[in-house]
């Protein structure tokens, strides 16, 4: 920890500032700061009173009419001043080395447009909750998709939704942090109507077809050969197939260490 010591202990007016050392842990650089910050307040302080001192001095000395007082007095008073300005120059190098350095943004991720591929497969349109979100800007960046045949009436699709949005919460956040592309779901809802479609996408972080493209969500049945719900197809982002069904996706997902059948 940085320390200030007398260069001189003849003269009070020589200091030296110490190198600071940061390495070791967050809370030894913090209780480091503080304490910097602390002799930096009394420097602030010091400053103040020897200021009082020497203006006090001043008055009581001008009043003297012998010339050895004059004299000494101000030798005196450029004593004090010579002494504020090292001070004052201690107490800004302190501040300065307090001050943390500019830490510098993480660069922007660029990533490519959405396939057209995917956007013709899922309309320009999709649904998070209750707000409209455009296919290409809910797709940024995705790299893979994962198409989730449900329907919020059937029991074992209330199950499965659980643990897909388990396994996706912790992919995604382990993606955040290790600045890796993540994936993303979007729900083809079978539910008998707008309510049940409507609760299902309150209850989950992912993307839905919108529940009046019945035509849309029946071609990508056919298409992907979801016979039943719950069923699961991972995408890439050029539309092509992965995977079909749970089988592989506690690996797809990263949890093979853990492995847990979503249906």
């Amino acid at each position: 920890m940085s320390s200030l010591q007398e260069a001189d202990k003849g003269s009070s007016r020589k200091l030296l500032l110490e190198p600071i050392s940061l390495e070791g842990t967050e809370r030894a650089v913090k209780e480091a700061a503080k304490s910097l910050r602390a002799v930096s307040d009394s420097f602030q302080s010091a400053l103040a009173d020897i200021s009082t001192a020497a203006e006090a001095a001043k008055t009581a000395m001008a009043q003297q009419q012998d010339p050895d007082i004059s004299h000494a007095a101000a030798e005196v008073t450029a004593a004090f001043d010579r002494t504020v300005a090292d001070l004052a120059s201690a107490a800004e190098a302190v501040k300065e080395t307090v001050r943390p350095p500019p830490q510098p943004r993480p660069p922007t991720p660029e990533y490519p447009p959405v396939s057209a591929e995917l956007l013709q497969l899922l309309g320009p349109e999709l649904l998070r909750r209750k707000r409209t979100v455009a296919t290409s800007d809910g797709l940024k960046g995705k790299k893979f998709i994962l198409l989730y045949f449900c329907a919020n009436w059937n029991p074992a699709c209330r199950a499965y939704t659980a643990n897909l949005a388990a396994k996706y919460a912790k992919h995604n956040g382990a993606a955040r942090a290790a600045g890796s592309p993540q994936v993303e779901v979007v729900a083809v809802s079978f539910d008998h109507d707008a309510a049940g479609f409507a609760r299902h996408l309150a209850d989950v972080p992912w993307l839905g077809i919108p529940f009046p493209q019945r035509a849309r969500k029946t071609a990508l049945a056919a298409q992907f050969e979801a016979k039943a719900t719950p069923a699961l197809v991972v995408l890439d982002a050029a539309a092509s197939v992965i995977n079909k069904g749970d089988a592989e996706l506690n690996s797809f997902l990263g949890d093979d260490d853990a492995p847990c059948a979503l249906s």
